[in-house]
């Protein structure tokens, strides 16, 4: 028999644990148990809750998508599943004054039951009130402005900024400044439709409430992109300690890639109010529509809802719609001045490029800085 030469072991994957558990979001009220003429009804209810005697309304739309998702790891030691309910309640209102178009909507998005597709009286107020407001909503003058964003829009600003820039796949391809720069990602609240607790990748455990403060990248397999980055001197500077496994795929079928889940801005010392009272000529930003980011150049721009003029720190009554922020994401955080102490996310969807479509969470507290809005 001829001896074959054995390669000397190069890598070596660290044994984990024998592990059994098996998770289900927690519901109030499971759709697989209410009839589908039920859920329908849901859905009449809401639609009648609409104020129709404003003859501005021309058209509404109210929808409820409730998907599953089932999860299974198996191997040696490990027998990990999971099954994620998500809910997302939409309602959209459409109209005209004399001749000028109105929009406003509402949602309610999470992991949970039925009991997610009703709005709060309150967050219907306020979508009938943006509806109104909407008729008079001018396109705003572009230029540089003291700006403050609401919690939603910080989140975009947290996602756009440190999200696809600290995917390891761009820090291999020499796409990633971001790399140099702390952020803070992880998972926040049983209710988010980012949430995990079996990682849509390796099947690794993840903690719910993990906050960790470095500059670790995400990777989709620890030990791949780590040996590429090995071997590429432009990368070398990589921190050595095991980036944060945070990879998903859009579905069973899609390749898995290093991707964020949710990307927020910490909390900081200020009121809001203080917040909105240093604006003394710019504009408080509200809402989230859509952004994009160039991880390499971190150039960042990004559309929130609504601008609201400012003077003296309180509103002049004077209302933009939409409103762009373009700019270069260290000028924009080096501009920061006041952080608020309150903190709200907001869920979404964010999508690989063009392609790959996976829910994510993005928020934070109330900011004030300097930005180009147009």
């Amino acid at each position: 028999m001829k001896s074959v030469p054995v390669a000397k072991e190069r890598y070596r994957i660290a044994p984990l644990g024998a592990h059994r558990e098996s998770w289900r979001t927690p519901m109030e009220q499971d759709p697989a148990a209410i009839s589908l003429a039920d859920r329908v009804a849901r859905v009449d209810q809401e639609f009648e809750r609409i104020d129709w005697k404003d003859p501005r309304v021309r058209s509404a739309r109210v929808s409820t998508d409730v998907g599953t998702v089932r999860r299974l790891f198996i191997d040696r030691d490990r027998r990990l599943s999971s099954e994620a309910t998500t809910v997302a309640h939409n309602v959209v209102l459409f109209g005209f004054d004399q001749g000028k178009p109105g929009f406003a909507f509402a949602r309610r998005n999470g992991q949970g039951g039925l009991e997610l597709t009703r709005l709060t009286d309150e967050a219907l107020e306020r979508m009938r009130r943006d509806f109104v407001e909407s008729f008079g909503a001018e396109q705003v003058p572009a230029g540089e402005y003291e700006v403050v964003f609401s919690p939603s829009v910080s989140g975009l600003l947290a996602h756009e900024s440190f999200g696809h820039g600290v995917e390891m796949d761009q820090f291999v391809k020499d796409r990633a400044k971001a790399r140099e720069v702390p952020r803070q990602e992880g998972g926040l609240g049983d209710r988010q439709p980012a949430r995990r607790p079996v990682d849509r990748g390796r099947a690794r455990l993840l903690s719910v409430r993990r906050r960790g403060r470095d500059r670790r990248p995400h990777a989709d397999h620890r030990e791949r992109h780590l040996r590429a980055a090995a071997h590429r001197p432009h990368v070398r500077d990589l921190p050595r300690r095991p980036p944060h496994a945070e990879r998903s795929r859009q579905g069973w079928d899609r390749k898995v890639y290093a991707r964020m889940s949710n990307t927020f801005i910490a909390k900081g010392s200020s009121d809001k109010a203080e917040v909105l009272a240093s604006l003394k000529n710019g504009l408080y930003l509200e809402g989230f529509r859509n952004g994009i980011e160039d991880p390499q150049g971190w150039g960042i721009q990004f559309t929130a809802s609504t601008a609201r003029e400012y003077k003296d720190g309180k509103p002049t009554g004077r209302l933009f719609a939409p409103a762009t922020v373009t700019g270069y994401v260290p000028e924009i955080l080096s501009n920061v001045t006041l952080v608020g102490n309150d903190f709200e996310l907001e869920p979404g969807t964010c999508g690989k490029g063009f392609k790959e479509f996976v829910p994510v969470t993005s928020g934070g507290p109330h900011l004030r800085t300097r930005a180009r809005v147009s």
